[in-house]
C-alpha cells in the first residue's frame, strides 16, 4: 500500500488533519502523521524525516498561520519538510485553506505556488470539502502511477503514425493529433458512433460533408470509415480520425500544396482550429496527449504564400523549420481549459519557431 506522509502545522488544524487521514485511509492508503508515531530514541526532526523517506507522496495542507521556527532554524517545522519533500523529490499534493494568511506564510506560499519550481494547489474552506479533494487528489495520483510514461506513448503514436503514413509521400508536410486514454483502457470499437465525430469536424471544413462516409472498405470515397480488429478510421484528402482498440486516439491532417511551386502551407489559424479541436475525439477523462507538424524541412510555409506567386518562388521567404516538432503532456484529469492552454502555448513556439507573432505579443 502507498504511504502519504501528512505535513502541516498540527495546533489549530487538528479537524483537517483528521479529514486528511480519514480520506488517505479511504483510498486505501497508508497516513503518516507526527502524532500517529509511538515514542522513539529521536528527535522529531529525525523521526519527520524518516516518515517522509518511507512515504511515497507528501500532502502539504496550509492554513493562516506558517507555525513555529525551531532554535536554530530559519523556517518553520512545515517549510522544512515540504524543503526536504522536494530534495527528494516526492511528489507533492497542496492544499491551501481559503483564508488570509500572515505575512511568512504569504511568502511560503508564493514560494509553493511558483509557476517554474512550485506545485499546483487547490483551496478547501471546510473539512469536508478538504477531504473529498484530497480524495479526488489521490485517486488522480494513484492513476498517474499505472500509467505509460512519455517514451511509451511517443513510441505508440510513432508506431501508428509509420503505419497510417505508409502510402504517403515521405516528404510531405503534416500535422498530427493524439490522445492515449491512461491508465491504458481498451476500446469497445463497436460501440464507437462516429456520426457526431463527422458531423463535427465536417462543420469546421476538416472532413468533407458532401461525400459522406460508409462502414467497411470504401477505397474511393473521401471518408470511410473501417472496423477492423485493430482499428477504425475516417479519412478524407485532407485529414484521417482513426481509434485504435487500446485507447489511442490519432488525427492526421495534411496542409495544402502550392502545385505550381511545389510547395506546402498551413496557417496558424488553421493549424490552431484543427488541434483545439481535435479534443473532440478524446473519450477519456485522464489521458496522454502530442501535438506535432512533420516533415518542415524543406520549402514549407506555416502561413500560405501571398502576393504575386505565378512566375517564380524565388521572391517567397521560405520558412525552414526542423525536421519535425512534437510535444506531449499527461492530463490527469483531462479537461478542456487545461488542454486548451497548453495547445496555445505550444502554437505559440511554434510560431516564434517560424518568425510569426504569437498571442498576446
Amino acid at each position: 500500500m502507498s504511504r502519504v506522509f501528512i505535513s502541516s502545522v498540527i495546533e489549530g488544524f487538528e479537524e483537517f488533519r483528521r479529514a486528511a487521514k480519514e480520506a488517505v485511509e479511504t483510498a486505501s492508503m497508508i497516513p503518516i502523521m507526527v502524532e500517529d508515531l509511538n515514542a522513539q530514541p529521536y528527535s522529531s526532526e529525525q523521526v519527520c524525516t524518516k516518515g517522509m523517506q518511507d512515504s511515497d507522496l507528501v500532502l502539504l495542507l496550509l492554513g493562516q498561520r506558517y507555525g513555529s521556527v525551531p532554535d536554530g532554524n530559519d523556517i518553520s517545522v512545515t517549510h522544512t519538510e515540504y524543503k526536504g519533500a522536494i530534495k527528494m523529490h516526492k511528489p507533492v499534493l497542496s492544499f491551501v485553506q481559503n483564508i488570509e494568511s500572515d505575512p511568512n506564510q504569504s511568502k511560503f506560499l508564493k514560494e509553493v505556488e511558483d509557476y517554474r519550481t512550485g506545485h499546483v494547489r487547490t483551496k478547501f474552506s471546510n473539512s469536508d470539502e478538504l477531504k473529498r479533494q484530497i480524495m479526488a487528489a489521490l485517486g488522480a495520483w494513484k492513476n498517474s502511477q499505472t500509467s505509460h510514461d512519455a517514451t511509451d506513448f511517443r513510441q505508440r503514436v510513432d508506431k501508428a503514425l509509420a503505419h497510417e503514413r505508409s502510402t504517403a509521400r515521405s516528404d510531405d508536410l503534416y500535422a498530427a493529433v493524439a490522445f492515449w486514454g491512461q491508465p491504458e483502457q481498451e476500446l469497445n470499437l463497436d460501440e464507437i458512433k462516429c456520426d457526431d465525430e463527422f458531423i463535427y469536424l465536417c462543420k469546421l471544413d476538416i472532413m468533407l460533408l458532401k461525400n459522406g462516409y460508409s462502414n467497411g472498405n470504401t477505397p474511393n470515397g473521401h471518408y470511410k470509415l473501417i472496423h477492423s480488429d485493430t482499428d477504425r478510421f475516417g479519412d478524407t484528402h485532407r485529414a484521417k480520425a482513426i481509434y485504435y482498440d487500446d485507447g489511442l486516439t490519432l488525427l492526421i491532417f495534411t496542409p495544402k500544396c502550392h502545385s505550381r511551386l511545389h510547395i506546402c502551407f498551413i496557417s496558424p489559424s488553421e493549424f490552431e482550429l484543427v488541434v483545439k479541436n481535435a479534443l473532440h475525439l478524446n473519450r477519456f477523462n485522464s489521458s496522454w496527449a502530442m501535438l506535432g507538424l512533420y516533415n518542415m524541412k524543406g520549402n514549407v510555409y506555416f502561413a500560405e504564400p501571398v502576393g504575386d506567386t505565378n512566375s517564380t518562388s524565388s521572391n517567397i521567404p521560405f520558412r525552414h523549420g526542423a525536421r519535425k516538432q512534437k510535444f506531449c503532456h499527461l492530463f490527469n484529469p483531462m479537461t478542456k481549459g487545461a488542454y486548451l492552454n497548453w495547445v496555445e502555448s505550444r502554437i505559440n513556439y511554434f510560431k516564434r519557431e517560424f518568425g510569426l507573432p504569437a498571442n498576446g505579443h
